[in-house]
Parts: structure tokens; sequence; C-alpha cells
């Protein structure tokens, strides 16, 4: 795994060259829309950019706290077996015929703790995200 110059995975962001001839790097989880009614009076593209919002930040998540959050998940995972045990492992359509067809995103508790023992997570509401996402495959896929 090559990490970047902050010590963040190279793979979970992106660089983006603004009008000014700035470089940022930034993560998915930092990109917001834009709301509409900035974008209707300006005249050209990039002379202005909205600055990250509250609990955003270039940096990763420190290690510890991630590593502090894959402990806490893996005793969840080890006291109540029963409601996670299906959540665990990544689905496979020989459990659930046309899982990956229906799910476009899908997500597990096991790539949440990779994810966490990588640095992927620059904030908690990442992992939110994530924890988000598991829950509304579930949905989509059993009504």
């Amino acid at each position: 795994l090559r990490r970047g110059r902050e010590g963040c995975p190279v793979w979970e962001g992106a660089e983006i060259k603004w009008d000014s001839g700035e470089i940022s790097k930034v993560n998915i989880w930092e990109l917001e829309r834009m709301n509409p009614t900035l974008r209707k009076g300006r005249k050209s593209r990039g002379k202005s950019r909205q600055e990250p919002t509250e609990g955003h930040s270039a940096e990763c998540l420190p290690s510890q706290i991630q590593q502090e959050i894959s402990t806490s998940l893996l005793n969840i995972f080890d006291q109540n077996p029963q409601i996670s045990e299906p959540f665990i492992e990544p689905v496979t359509d020989s459990i659930a015929p046309n899982y990956s067809s229906e799910i476009a995103v899908p997500m597990n508790l096991q790539m949440i703790v990779e994810r966490l023992s990588f640095g992927f997570y620059r904030h908690p509401k990442a992992i939110i995200s994530d924890l988000n996402l598991i829950a509304k495959n579930c949905e989509a896929y059993n009504g």
C-alpha cells in the first residue's frame, strides 16, 4: 500500500487543480454538493471555492482512534454473533440470489474493519456512512 505525502492512502482521494493554479488533495468524504443558488451568480468557474465544513480536515483520522473503533466493532461482533454474523462478510449471489446486480455499492463489517486497519477513513462521518450503507443495502435487498 502506497501512501501519499500526508500519510493517507493515495487511493482514497484525488487532486483538484483550481483556476488559480493551487492544487488541493481531497477525499470523497470532503466533497459536498454546491448550493445551486451560489452557482447562479458566478461568472466563471473556479474563482472561489467553498471552505471545508466543520469537522472536515485534510489529515487522516488518527490511527489510534481508528484502532479503537476497530477493536470496538470486533467486540460487538463477539458479543452479538447472531445479530452481526450476516453483516460480517461480503454477501454473495449464492447466499442472496442477484445481490450483486441489485446492490450497486456493497458494504460489510469486515471491509470497514479492513479500511480502519489501512487508515482509509479521514473522519468519523465516513465510518458512519459505511455503517449506514450496510443497513440501506439490507433494506433495499430484503424490502
